[in-house]
């Protein structure tokens, strides 16, 4: 059965319910936005047929501290634990960011061939970086996903794993900068860890 890539295609059920967490002081780079928090993902909405798993997802900001509110202009970097359960002759991993209206935002792919690691076997990290974020001002969500290789025609491939929108993030402006950057093509590099 296929299934269309576009993940896109079902609107989110609503805005996260937020919890109360401590703010941050706003400082002057930062707006006074920055004390909003992001709520935490709901249950994760998982699918695959399996042979490896994404065991995490972690994001940092340019502190290199764990993080789920980003600045446009500053670093991000996203961490993808996986293992195997046997060796895979190719796998592509992908992490799609989406507006809160369902809008794919920015998508960064990379196979295990591309980061000469194919065949991948263990366990290890996929590490997406971001040197200057574009993404503009929201509250974004995304899927994190391995796939045994990516369609060129739109339509969904193989999956070993996929966490469907269950990560929770959000990206802030300066104040004074009044740009609307809609959606973008973000520059990002890749590479992989083994074990």
């Amino acid at each position: 059965v296929e299934q269309s890539f576009d993940f896109s295609s079902a609107l989110l059920a609503g805005p996260p319910e937020s919890t109360e967490a401590e703010p941050e002081e706003p400082t002057e780079a930062q707006p006074a936005a920055a004390a909003e928090t992001v709520a935490p993902p709901p249950e994760k909405s998982e699918y695959g047929e399996g042979g490896a798993r994404i065991a995490a997802v972690r994001m940092f900001n340019s502190k290199n501290e764990d993080a789920r509110v980003f600045y446009v202009g500053e670093k991000m970097r996203v961490e993808i634990d996986f293992e195997c359960d046997r060796e895979l002759p190719d796998a592509t991993f992908v992490f799609c960011a989406y507006l809160p209206d369902g809008r794919p935002a920015s998508q960064w792919t990379r196979s295990a061939a591309e980061m000469n690691a194919a065949p991948l076997t263990g366990s290890g990290t996929v590490i997406f970086e971001v040197e200057r974020l574009i993404m503009g001002r929201s509250a974004y969500v995304a899927s994190a996903a391995i796939f045994k290789q990516l369609r060129s025609d739109g339509v969904e491939g193989e999956s070993y794993h996929v966490l469907d929108r269950s990560i929770h993030f959000q990206v802030l402006q300066d104040i004074e900068d009044t740009v609307e950057r809609g959606l973008c093509v973000q520059p990002f590099e890749a590479k992989l860890r083994q074990g």
